[in-house]
C-alpha cells in the first residue's frame, strides 16, 4: 500500500509540473488552415466611403472605396488585396493589406514590400471594423466569417484582385481571382 502512495504521490508531481495530463501531452497541437471559400465584389463597391489610403486611416477621406465581400474560415492574421497578371499570379503593381510599419510581406506575394509600402486595408465583420487603430488585423478566430474588405479609391492598373488570408500556420490561403 505505501509503494502505491509513493507511485500515485510522483504521477501526481510529474503530472503538475508539466501542466498536462498524459492523454494531452500527446494531443497533437494543430493549427486549422485558414480557407476562403467565396469572394466577389460588395454590393456597395464604389458607393461607399470607409477608409484613407493609408495604414492606420481608418476614417472615410471622400473618395469611393472598392469592395469586397469575402466568405472564409479561420483562424487569420493578415488579409491582402492584390493585382495580378492574366494567370492569377501577384504583379507588384499594387496590394492593400492589414500589415504595418516593418511587418514582412509572406514571401509567395509579388515584390520586396513591407508594410508600409502597401494600401491600408478595412475590415469589417458586419458593422464591426476588426482592424486595430494602427490598421492591422486584430485575430479572426477559427470557423467561418463573412467579411467586407476596403480598399480606398479603385486601384489604377489593378483589373484582376484576388484576396489573400494569412493563417495562424503562417500559410496563405487564395481566393479565385475577381475581374473587374
Amino acid at each position: 500500500m505505501a509503494k502505491a502512495r509513493w507511485v500515485d504521490v510522483v504521477l501526481a508531481v510529474a503530472v503538475g509540473a508539466c501542466g498536462h495530463t498524459a492523454g494531452e501531452a500527446n494531443a497533437p497541437s494543430e493549427v486549422t488552415p485558414a480557407r476562403i471559400t467565396t469572394v466577389a465584389f460588395a454590393p456597395d463597391s464604389s458607393k461607399v466611403d470607409k477608409v484613407g489610403a493609408a495604414d492606420g486611416a481608418l476614417l472615410p477621406d471622400g473618395t469611393p472605396d472598392l469592395a469586397m465581400r469575402v466568405q472564409l474560415e479561420g483562424p487569420v492574421t493578415a488579409l491582402f488585396v492584390v493585382a495580378t497578371d492574366k494567370f492569377g499570379r501577384p504583379m507588384g503593381k499594387f496590394q492593400a493589406d492589414t500589415l504595418v510599419g516593418g511587418q514582412a510581406m509572406p514571401r509567395e506575394l509579388a515584390g520586396a514590400h513591407d508594410g508600409k509600402e502597401t494600401s491600408g486595408l478595412g475590415v469589417f465583420e458586419g458593422n464591426q471594423l476588426l482592424n486595430s487603430p494602427d490598421g492591422s488585423l486584430s485575430w479572426i478566430g477559427g470557423g467561418p466569417h463573412t467579411i467586407t474588405l476596403y480598399v480606398n479609391g479603385t486601384p489604377s492598373g489593378a483589373p484582376d484582385l484576388r484576396v489573400y488570408a494569412l493563417g495562424a500556420d503562417k500559410l496563405l490561403a487564395v481566393s479565385s481571382v475577381v475581374r473587374r
